[in-house]
C-alpha cells in the first residue's frame, strides 16, 4: 500500500509540475505579445506626433496661379502655343476655338511639394482631370486612316479632328505631373518649368501629345500641307 501510494503521489506531483509549465509557458507567450503591442503603439505614436512633410506654399501658389492663367488665356496667348501648333493644317478658325475652349476647361488639384536635390529649387505635384483628348485623337485617326487613300487627305484631317476634340463630353481624364520651381534668389519669388514641361502639357492636354509623338515616331502623322506641294 505504501509503494502504491508513493506512485500515487509521484503522479500527482508530476501532474502539477506539467500544468504550472504550461501556464509558465501561456504567460510568458502573453507577456512577449504585450511586450509587441505595446512597441507597436509607440511607433503609431511616434509617426502620428512626427513633424509634417515641409510644404512650399509660396511655390505651390505659383504654380496655381501659372495654371490660372492657361484656364483663362485667350487665343493668341503664348501659354497656348504648345496645344495649337499639335494641330495644324488648314482649318476653319471656329474649330480650333471650339477645341481651345474645351481644353482649358481642365481642373486641377495641387497634391504637395518637397525639396529636390538642386539649391532652392522644390517639386510640385499636381493632379489635372480633363477630357480624354489622346482617346478621341487616336480613334479619329483610325477613321480617317480607314478611308480609301484617294479621299482620305481630301477630307482635311485636322479639321475633321478639331471638330472630334471639341465635341469631347467625359471629363475623365486623370493624370499627375510635377513641376519644378526654383527661387534663384531665395527670396521667395519662385519661378516654374511650366512652358516647358511635357509631362505637365500632356496632362492638361488629355494625354493628347504622348499621343501625337508615338504617332510620329511610327512616321504616319503629317502636316496637309506636305501633300500638296
Amino acid at each position: 500500500m505504501d509503494t502504491a501510494m508513493a506512485k500515487r503521489t509521484d503522479k500527482n506531483i508530476s501532474s502539477k509540475s506539467r500544468k504550472k509549465l504550461i501556464i509558465n509557458n501561456v504567460l510568458t507567450v502573453f507577456n512577449i505579445l504585450l511586450l509587441i503591442a505595446a512597441i507597436v503603439m509607440a511607433v503609431i505614436v511616434l509617426t502620428g506626433c512626427s513633424k509634417e512633410p515641409e510644404r512650399f506654399p509660396e511655390a505651390e501658389a505659383e504654380v496655381a496661379a501659372e495654371l490660372d492663367k492657361i484656364k483663362s488665356a485667350d487665343m493668341s496667348d503664348d501659354s497656348l502655343k504648345m496645344f495649337t501648333e499639335s494641330v495644324s493644317g488648314d482649318f476653319d478658325g471656329s474649330m480650333l476655338e471650339g477645341y481651345v475652349t474645351k481644353l482649358k476647361d481642365f481642373d486641377y488639384e495641387i497634391l504637395g511639394s518637397q525639396k529636390t536635390e538642386e539649391e532652392n529649387t522644390v517639386a510640385v505635384d499636381v493632379r489635372i482631370t480633363t477630357y480624354d483628348f489622346g482617346n478621341e485623337y487616336l480613334r479619329a485617326w483610325e477613321e480617317h486612316m480607314m478611308q480609301d487613300e484617294a479621299n482620305r487627305w481630301e477630307n482635311q484631317f485636322y479639321s475633321f479632328q478639331l471638330l472630334r476634340l471639341g465635341s469631347v463630353s467625359s471629363k475623365d481624364y486623370v493624370s499627375d505631373a510635377k513641376v519644378i520651381c526654383t527661387d534663384p534668389k531665395g527670396d521667395g519669388n519662385w519661378e516654374t518649368d511650366i512652358k516647358s514641361n511635357e509631362e505637365l502639357m500632356n496632362a492638361v492636354s488629355g494625354g493628347m501629345l504622348n499621343e501625337i509623338k508615338n504617332l510620329a515616331k511610327e512616321d504616319v502623322v503629317m502636316d496637309e500641307s506636305e501633300l500638296y506641294e
